[in-house]
């Protein structure tokens, strides 16, 4: 076959040069993975930045502190700890104080009503009783004359 012919001797089909030209979606593609690349050098250069900002003084510097804020931290821990079971114990003591003058209220309350009804009583029957006292003193004066009862 002559030079640039097919293999096989067969019909010969004609090359566009629309042929050679890439599809709309390779473009598509392009443009994606060549942004895709722009944003991971943002993210070296900026993870570089930090990690040039990050050097080992201040390392050095940071680690003490950082053992300071988690001794503070452990005391901080602690001191809620002891704090809570205080309240705990403050909250105990209350309802015990609590359930204490709920009792000392009812008999409180019962010793009340007993002196309403005394007083009530006494009221009512007071004037009852002066008079009767004095019958009976006007008796006794009587009965040592003579023993005859005295109408009032």
């Amino acid at each position: 076959p002559p030079r640039g012919a097919p293999p096989g001797g067969g019909m010969h089909r004609a090359i566009t040069p629309s042929a050679y030209l890439p599809s709309p979606d390779y473009y598509k593609r392009l443009d994606h993975l060549q942004q895709g690349l722009r944003d991971s050098e943002k993210k070296r250069l900026e993870l570089e930045r930090k990690l040039y900002e990050c050097n080992p003084s201040d390392i050095c510097r940071v680690k003490p502190k950082y053992g300071e804020l988690k001794k503070y931290l452990k005391e901080i821990c602690e001191s809620e700890k002891r704090a809570r079971t205080r309240n705990q114990e403050y909250l105990k003591r209350f309802e015990q104080i609590q359930a204490h003058l709920g009792h000392f209220t009812t008999k409180a309350e019962l010793k009340l009503q007993e002196l309403k009804v005394t007083s009530c009583f006494l009221l009512f029957f007071c004037p009852f009783l002066l008079k009767l006292e004095i019958v009976m003193r006007k008796f006794q004066i009587h009965s040592n004359h003579e023993c005859s009862p005295v109408h009032l």
